[in-house]
């Protein structure tokens, strides 16, 4: 599993797919590296290799999980199209907000995408990139 943004709720989503998927192992990126030190430590003892990357692509290199949960508040692209290959999953929790994203557009419009409130994340997920036709499905509420 690769975590990019090591914030608080990186913790939170490793051990989660540790309890849910079984990962042994997650690779971790912040652009601030005291944050990828602090989710280290925040980890330890918890039955999970942790490895510090030194950038988004390195993180993401063989991973079959990616969460992206990053903390800048604008349009990024945190994950290109050519960096997440087939069969990958995309937990994108960190386009939380109206005009923040964290996916390249081309990954959206060659996955399968679920949303937890289809209300909600057209105005604050990553498929307000998208037209407002366009499917969601909900996999909550």
């Amino acid at each position: 599993m690769a975590v990019i943004g090591n914030g608080a709720q990186c913790e939170f989503q490793a051990i989660a797919f540790q309890a849910i998927c079984g990962i042994d192992t997650v690779r971790l990126y912040d652009i601030d590296p005291k944050a990828t030190e602090k989710a280290i430590r925040n980890l330890a003892g918890r039955g999970l290799m942790s490895v510090h990357c030194s950038s988004s692509e390195e993180a993401v290199e063989g991973a079959d999980i990616i969460t992206t949960c990053t903390a800048d508040k604008q349009f990024a692209t945190i994950l290109t199209d050519n960096m997440v290959g087939p069969g990958v999953h995309i937990n994108a929790i960190g386009g939380d907000c109206p005009g923040k994203t964290e996916l390249h557009r081309d990954i959206l419009t060659r996955s399968s995408i679920f949303v937890e409130f289809a209300p909600q994340t057209r105005i604050e997920g990553e498929i307000q990139q998208l037209p407002p036709d366009t499917p969601q499905p909900s996999c909550g509420r």
